[in-house]
């Protein structure tokens, strides 16, 4: 979620736009807001306590997810709290709107003061990414509680220059495609220069639809320039997947090293934590057997729809 990880996440489509919706619970300095007298540090009214398995897998079930708990959390059975349970949230599309506002929610449900809510962010770039902690600020040194940045920075700005140079690639193509049906390079008075990749997908689509209208289909098709820029798209994403693809395992390794570390640090302390971590839906497999090898054993993975209709995690089949 940081442009690092919008790159790594999407290959083709890496523009990463969260919701900043999620409504944490109460933090001490919201409680003594109204009260002068009142010391933040010293507020301790427990929130309430966790939602069972059971009632997350039910909210999961309406918001189409599947709650897939492992052989650990199974045994402390379906009416047990998510007291020092992780809840690994696989995330299939990063700029689908409406995906986002489903993940919203299960964090909102599941969230209480003191829980941990990690997200696909290297922490150094956490300050400049509001949007991306669905209302839950960062942790304070001193506290417990809050977000947390647990991608690797170098791994996650590898792919950058590639997504780039991808990205660059799609622009020059629309630019000839414009040109070609007479258009200048600022659809809806805009410069394809200052359009994400959802708005240029948005044109790119339109002009497709307009090329096929006018049946141009074919001169394009012989066009040797419209050619080589598609080739040329098509090589560099392709080069982009590939580096993406590489740097993904490592990616989730870090990942889940970084829950696991938390958990450990936490458990003897506030051993009531929730371990909320959403990443995308590709990291899932490695970051289970990650925390599985490093001693995590009570885990719940929600799978959405997509990831299994589209087989993006074995744990999502």
């Amino acid at each position: 979620m940081c442009e690092a990880v919008d790159h790594l996440n999407d290959a083709l489509n890496p523009a990463w736009n969260l919701l900043p919706t999620a409504a944490a619970r109460s933090s001490p300095e919201q409680t003594c807001a109204a009260d002068p007298a009142c010391v933040p540090e010293r507020v301790t009214t427990p929130d309430p306590v966790h939602a069972s398995v059971a009632a997350l897998s039910d909210l999961a079930s309406r918001l189409q997810f599947t709650a897939r708990p492992s052989d650990g959390l199974k045994q402390r059975g379906a009416d047990a709290s998510l007291d020092g349970v992780v809840v690994l949230i696989g995330d299939p599309d990063h700029d689908d709107t409406g995906i986002q506002q489903r993940i919203d929610e299960v964090v909102r449900f599941l969230y209480r003061r003191g829980d941990l809510h990690f997200i696909e962010c290297p922490p150094d770039r956490l300050p400049r990414k509001r949007s991306m902690w669905r209302g839950i600020a960062p942790v304070e040194t001193g506290r417990h509680g809050g977000t947390v940045g647990m991608d690797d920075a170098a791994l996650s700005a590898a792919a950058i220059p590639s997504a780039d140079a991808f990205t660059e690639a799609g622009r020059e193509l629309l630019r000839y495609q414009l040109e070609f049906l007479g258009h200048d390079d600022m659809p809806g008075g805009r410069p394809l220069s200052a359009m994400n990749d959802r708005q240029l997908a948005a044109v790119a689509a339109a002009v497709d639809d307009e090329v096929e209208a006018r049946g141009w289909l074919m001169k394009l098709a012989v066009d040797d320039e419209y050619q080589h820029l598609v080739r040329e798209r098509h090589r560099l994403g392709q080069a982009h997947e590939a580096l993406v693809r590489q740097l993904a395992g490592p990616r989730s390794v870090k990942m889940a090293s970084t829950i696991a570390s938390h958990v450990h640090t936490a458990d003897g302390e506030h051993p009531s934590t929730c371990y909320i971590a959403s990443a995308g839906a590709g990291h899932l497999d490695v970051m289970v057997a990650e925390l599985t090898k490093q001693g995590i054993t009570d885990y719940l993975v929600l799978c959405h729809a997509l990831s299994r209709d589209h087989g993006h995690a074995r744990v999502c089949r």
